[in-house]
């Protein structure tokens, strides 16, 4: 039989409480991780949103002017809108937001599609 000195004593308690401190951070790591990608895919779907809305309002679809459409949805979202260009009827937005000092930028580009729904959409036409 092994004999225990007295130095052994309480040292699972230390290795245990190591070991929850660590699982505890790691998850908390993942955790964090998940929510920045969960925020990135919002900027995204708002980017979307933003340039299709630009899109449409520089095709007469909707009413407005493009940018300020696209700004006033970005913004409804708690987002910034970096950027807003028209080229015709297409529309490119970037936005951004930032979380714990990480910034996320998203881009995204909308532009209608010929079709005989809307006919030849080439601009001065």
């Amino acid at each position: 039989m092994t004999q225990r000195t007295k130095y052994d004593e309480g040292s699972a308690t230390v290795l245990s409480l190591g070991l929850s401190a660590a699982t505890v951070v790691f998850g908390g790591a993942i955790v964090a991780t998940l929510h920045m990608m969960s925020l990135a895919q919002e900027v995204q779907q708002v980017a979307n949103l933003a340039a299709l809305a630009a899109s449409d309002v520089a095709m007469g679809v909707a009413p407005g002017i493009p940018c300020r459409v696209s700004r006033a949805i970005v913004a409804k979202n708690g987002f910034e809108l970096s950027s807003c260009e028209l080229d015709g009827h297409s529309a490119r937005v970037s936005v951004a937001s930032s979380q714990w000092g990480v910034p996320i930028s998203r881009r995204a580009h909308a532009a209608p599609q010929p079709s005989a729904l809307w006919g030849d959409l080439t601009p001065g036409q």
